[in-house]
C-alpha cells in the first residue's frame, strides 16, 4: 500500500517538477534552477550526513529562533501590508465579520453571486473560520490580519514542537524552514481564506494518526481525530480525504497483534465523523456544503481539457444538473462520466500533467494578495489600496522555491521508509492528488493544503532515522524501494487496463452528436429559402456546437440515431452561460425537432440558458427499425444580430426503451 502511495505521489511530484522548470519567465531563468536543483539538493544531502553528529540541544535552540524569526516576520508582513478580499476571499471575510441573528438570513446572505441554487459550502467555511473572530471584534481588517497571523504562528509552533517531539528536533527544524518558506503560505496571511485554518487542521491530522494502534490514549486519540475530520470538512471540504488516509495508514499499519483494535478504532473515527455531520445538519435544517455531492462534483471532469472552464463547470453543476427529473438526474450524471472515462483516459497522463502545473505554479496566493482584481459581486471593499508588494523578480524567486520544495520532497519519495509519520503525510498527499487533480477544479492555491506533508517528506528524506524505532530501520538504502517499483509497476498496469477497457466501453456508447450533417436548402411557406450557407459544426464525444451564417435566418441539420432506438434525450442550450448577476437576453431560436415528418418538440429557450428534452421517436410503439433513422433539427432564428449567436446540443443519448 506504502508503494502504491510513494509512486503516484512521485509520478505527480515530478510532474510538478518538470512542469515548474518550464514555468520561469524566461529560458535563463529555468535553465540556471535546473542546473543548480541538482547540486544543492545533493549538497543539502551530504550536510544532513555532516549535521547528524550536532547535539539535540543545538538542533533545539536553532529551530526556536527560526519559529521566532518567523512568526515576528509573519506579525509584521499582517500589520504592514493590505489585500483586496476580492471574490471568495470578498464572501468568507463579509459573512464571518456581518452575523445574522437569524440562521437562514445569515446563510442566505453567504452564498455567492455565481450560483442560481441554494450553496452553503461558503457559510459552512466562514462558520468555522471567520465567524470565530467576527463574534469577537467584528469588521476589523486590520485584527483579521493578525487573526491570521496567530493561526499562522500557531500552525508553525504545532508543526515544530510536534515533531520534534516525534522526529527530534533537526528534522522539525528543516520542515519549519520548508514550509515556512513554502510560496502560497505567506501570501495568505492578508487574505480571509479557510486555507489559514485549515492548515492548523492538517498539522492536528498527520501529527495525531501516527500512533492509532498504540494500547495508551486510544479513545483520546480516536475522538481527537473525527473532530479534527469534521472540522477540516466544514473549513475546507476535506474531511473524507482524511478518513481515506486514516483507512490507508491502518491498512499498511495493522499487524496481526493489533488489527482488531486498529479497526475498531477507525470504524468510531468514522462513525463518530458521520454522527457529527448528521448532528450538524440536522441543526441547521440544511445541507452543510450545498447541493453538490461527489458523484456530482466527479461529472464536472473533462479528460480531453484540463484547463477546464468555469463558466462551464459552474453551468454544468447549477444549470443543467437542476433542468433534470429527480428519477434521471443519477442516470445522467453515470453516462457523463462513462463517456469521459470512455473518451478521455488514454489522455489521462497529459491531462494529470497539466494540471500538475497548475497546481504547482507557486503563484496562487501571491496573485490574489498583491493584485487589485476587477469589479466582483463577491468582493468586499476592506481597503483602497492593495499594498503587498510584487516585484518583477517574485514569481521567479517563487518558481524556484517550488522547485527546491518538489525536489526535496520527491526526494522523500525515493527514500522513504515503513514509518508511520512519513506514511501518514503520503496517503494524504496521495488522495488530495486523487481528488484535486485526478477529478476535481485545480488552482495553484489549493497546493497550500499539502505544504506539511511535502515539508514532513522532504525533512525526514534528509534524516530519515530519526526517532525511527529499531523495526523500522532496514539499512540506509534499503528504504522501500522495493514496493515503491511494484508501485510504479502497478499504476503502469492499471494506466494499460484503464485504456484497453476504456476503449471497450467506448464501442458500447453511442455518440450520435459527432455524425450531425446539414440537410439540403428548403423552403418556407412563404416562399423563403432556408439553409442555402453552411453551418458551421463544432462536435466531439458529449457536445455539438452549430454556429449558423447571418443570411440563414433558418436552416437544418440531421443527426442520426442508432437502429432500434425507441427514445432519446438530450440537452439544448446556449453556448454562452451568463452568472446570475449578468443579463439576460431572450434566445433567438426556435426549434422544430421531427422525425420522419413527425413532430417531435417545438418551442424554445426564451431566457433559460438550458433545457432538458426526453422524447420517443416515431417507432417507440412499433417494432423496432433495422436502419439507422436520423432526427432533424428545423431552426428559425427570430432576430438579425451579427454575428448569430451558437447553441449547443449536449449528451443526447438513444435508448432501447421507450418513455412511458
Amino acid at each position: 500500500m506504502q508503494g502504491l502511495g510513494q509512486a503516484w505521489c512521485l509520478a505527480i511530484l515530478l510532474c510538478g517538477l518538470w512542469a515548474t522548470l518550464h514555468a520561469f519567465p524566461d529560458a535563463a531563468h529555468g535553465l540556471l534552477v535546473a542546473g543548480l536543483t541538482p547540486p544543492l539538493l545533493i549538497g543539502l544531502y551530504v550536510a544532513a550526513h555532516q549535521l547528524n553528529h550536532a547535539g539535540q540541544q543545538a538542533w533545539w535552540r536553532t529551530g526556536s529562533v527560526l519559529l521566532i524569526a518567523l512568526v515576528l516576520v509573519t506579525y509584521a508582513w499582517a500589520g504592514a501590508f493590505d489585500s483586496s478580499q476580492a471574490s471568495d476571499f470578498g464572501i468568507y471575510y463579509r459573512c464571518g465579520t456581518h452575523l445574522d441573528n437569524h440562521l437562514a438570513a445569515w446563510m442566505s446572505s453567504c452564498r455567492s453571486h455565481y450560483f442560481y441554487q441554494p450553496d452553503n459550502t461558503y457559510w459552512a467555511r466562514a462558520l468555522a473560520y471567520s465567524a470565530p473572530f467576527g463574534v469577537i471584534a467584528g469588521d476589523n481588517y486590520p485584527l483579521f490580519k493578525l487573526y491570521n497571523a496567530s493561526l499562522h504562528a500557531l500552525t508553525m509552533a504545532l508543526l515544530f514542537f510536534g515533531l520534534g517531539r516525534q522526529k527530534g528536533p533537526r528534522v522539525a527544524t528543516l520542515a519549519l524552514l520548508l514550509f515556512g518558506l513554502y510560496p502560497e503560505w505567506f501570501y495568505s496571511v492578508t487574505l480571509a481564506t479557510p486555507d489559514n485554518l485549515a492548515l492548523l487542521l492538517v498539522v492536528s491530522f498527520l501529527l495525531c494518526l501516527p500512533g492509532l494502534e498504540r494500547e495508551r490514549q486510544g479513545a483520546i486519540r480516536v475522538v481527537a481525530l473525527a473532530a479534527i475530520a469534521f472540522l477540516a470538512n466544514l473549513a475546507r471540504t476535506i474531511g473524507p480525504i482524511m478518513l481515506i488516509t486514516i483507512a490507508l495508514w491502518a491498512l499498511a499499519f495493522a499487524e496481526r497483534t493489533t488489527w482488531k483494535r486498529v479497526l475498531s478504532r477507525f470504524v468510531g473515527i468514522a462513525a463518530l465523523y458521520w454522527l457529527a455531520n448528521t448532528l450538524f445538519v440536522w441543526l441547521i435544517h440544511a445541507p452543510a456544503q450545498g447541493q453538490f455531492d461527489l458523484l456530482t462534483r466527479i461529472s464536472t471532469v473533462d479528460l480531453r481539457q484540463p484547463n477546464q472552464d468555469f463558466r462551464l463547470v459552474f453551468a454544468w453543476l447549477d444549470q443543467f444538473l437542476p433542468d433534470l427529473p429527480a428519477n434521471t438526474r443519477t442516470n445522467v450524471i453515470l453516462h457523463k462520466i462513462a463517456l469521459e472515462f470512455a473518451h478521455g483516459f488514454g489522455a489521462y497522463p497529459g491531462y494529470l500533467f497539466t494540471k500538475a502545473s497548475v497546481l504547482f505554479n507557486g503563484m496562487g496566493y501571491f496573485w490574489f494578495s498583491s493584485h487589485q482584481l476587477g469589479p466582483n459581486p463577491d468582493s468586499s471593499s476592506v481597503v483602497s489600496i492593495v499594498t503587498v508588494p510584487a516585484g518583477a523578480a517574485m514569481p521567479a524567486v517563487l518558481l524556484a522555491s517550488m522547485t527546491l520544495q518538489l525536489g526535496l520532497a520527491a526526494l522523500g519519495m525515493i527514500r522513504a521508509r515503513h514509518d508511520r509519520l512519513l506514511c501518514a503525510s503520503i496517503f494524504f498527499m496521495a488522495m488530495f492528488f486523487v481528488v484535486v487533480l485526478g477529478f476535481g477544479d485545480t488552482q495553484p492555491r489549493y497546493s497550500l493544503l499539502i505544504a506539511p506533508a511535502l515539508a514532513i517528506s522532504g525533512a525526514i528524506a534528509l534524516f530519515p532515522a530519526d526517532n525511527c524505532p529499531h523495526q523500522e530501520l532496514r539499512g540506509p538504502l534499503q528504504a522501500n524501494l522495493f514496493w515503491a517499483g511494484v508501485g510504479v509497476i502497478a499504476l503502469a498496469v492499471f494506466y494499460a487496463a484503464g485504456s484497453a477497457l476504456a476503449a471497450k466501453v467506448a464501442l458500447h456508447l453511442p455518440t450520435p452528436v459527432v455524425m450531425a450533417h446539414q440537410e439540403p436548402p428548403y423552403p418556407l411557406a412563404n416562399g423563403a429559402k432556408c439553409n442555402t450557407a453552411p453551418l458551421a459544426f463544432e462536435a466531439n464525444y458529449k457536445r455539438l456546437k452549430v454556429t449558423s451564417p447571418a443570411q440563414n435566418q433558418c436552416f437544418r441539420f440531421s443527426i442520426p440515431l442508432p437502429a432500434g432506438a425507441r427514445s432519446f434525450s438530450l440537452f439544448i442550450s446556449r453556448d454562452q452561460f451568463p452568472f446570475p448577476f449578468e443579463p439576460r437576453t431572450p434566445s433567438p431560436y426556435h426549434y422544430r425537432i421531427e422525425q420522419q415528418g413527425v413532430l417531435l418538440y417545438e418551442g424554445g429557450l426564451n431566457t433559460d440558458v438550458v433545457r432538458w428534452l426526453e422524447l420517443n421517436t416515431v417507432n417507440s410503439q412499433q417494432k423496432t427499425s433495422a436502419e439507422p433513422i436520423p432526427i432533424t433539427f428545423s431552426v428559425t432564428r427570430q432576430t438579425n444580430e451579427t454575428p448569430p449567436e451558437p447553441f449547443e446540443v449536449w449528451l443526447m443519448t438513444p435508448s432501447s426503451r421507450a418513455i412511458r
